[in-house]
């Protein structure tokens, strides 16, 4: 038995080419939000949330269990990306005020690209404003929140993201 739940409170588009969902699909749209996804393979649990922003998988895509993206602005992400167990990806953070009040529905936006061929680890959290370049390999338990600009290998040692290869 399939778990499917979609939520669509939308005047914009989705578009799905040839997906392959597992059990646990969620996907919620509201406002002008665009969903396009050509080919993409995905376990389990893979949920979408897409408010006003525009949400795209190139083809050949593969996302594997327990997978989040949560897209105010833009998530772009290249041909033949491959995403390990419970990754997340924002392109959005709340909006914090004086005195640290953080507001339940302002956000500040910044848009997200993902490469072509890149292989982002397990547990992996992809920040706002983060453009990660083809060809990259983000090893699991990483914190992106600063953009790659080049091939190669890459992991988090105390806290910082580092080329190792």
């Amino acid at each position: 038995m399939y778990l499917v739940i979609v939520n669509i409170s939308t005047r914009g588009s989705i578009k799905f080419k040839s997906p392959r969902f597992g059990k646990g699909l969620s996907v919620s749209v509201y406002g002008r939000a665009k969903i396009e996804i050509e080919n993409l393979v995905a376990r389990n649990n893979l949920n979408l949330l897409v408010s006003q922003g525009c949400l795209s998988f190139q083809k050949g895509c593969f996302v594997n269990n327990n997978c989040s993206f949560n897209c105010l602005d833009k998530i772009e992400v290249g041909e033949n990306t491959i995403f390990g167990e419970s990754v997340k990806v924002y392109d959005h953070d709340h909006l914090i005020n004086d005195g640290y009040f953080v507001s339940k529905n302002e956000f500040v936006t910044c848009p997200v690209s993902i490469g072509s061929n890149c292989w982002i680890g397990s547990n992996v959290v992809i920040l706002k404003g983060v453009s990660i370049a083809d060809n990259v390999i983000i090893g699991a338990n990483s914190l992106v929140n600063k953009s790659i600009s080049s091939s190669g290998i890459y992991v988090s040692k105390n806290g910082v993201l580092t080329k190792i290869k």
